[in-house]
């Protein structure tokens, strides 16, 4: 792995906060402070489904919202051809050849893809989390039925 692509990990455009908050002593609260005290320099953008404006900035109701090009495409590692461009959770550019090899260079991208995009599209998927189940050191999880 070459340096430049550690440059998006340790010196990234920005960065969303999931669970952001304005609640003095959570932890979305200390995060936000922290990026904003220390000026840090970079976009800060604050995820919650509570809030439309946290510590001055938008805040936005769930991660698909977030528009930013570059984070949102897959590039290839060899030779840097943005294979996959996304808008939110839609597909705007599909790059891969039907064995998910870049077109450019004819290197495998890491996944798995269909020979052509699925209509994944904007959606929302119900998400059940389990409760705690018995005493035990290590905590079962059970399907909710309520």
């Amino acid at each position: 792995m070459s340096t430049q692509n550690l440059q998006r990990i340790f010196r990234p455009a920005g960065v969303a906060v999931i669970g952001a908050s304005q609640r003095h002593g959570s932890v979305g609260d200390a995060v936000m402070r922290n990026l904003l005290d220390a000026d840090f320099r970079r976009t800060v953008i604050p995820v919650n489904p509570k809030h439309e404006e946290i510590h001055g900035l938008r805040a936005y109701q769930e991660v698909g919202q977030l528009s930013e090009p570059e984070g949102q495409t897959t590039y290839c590692s060899v030779c840097h051809q943005p294979l996959i461009t996304r808008v939110s959770h839609s597909i705007a550019t599909w790059n891969l050849t039907d064995g998910g090899r870049c077109p450019r260079c004819s290197s495998c991208c890491a996944g798995v893809f269909e020979s052509q995009p699925g209509e994944w599209g904007n959606r929302h998927l119900p998400v059940h989390i389990g409760q705690p189940t018995g005493d035990s050191k290590r905590a079962r999880f059970a399907k909710r039925t309520s």
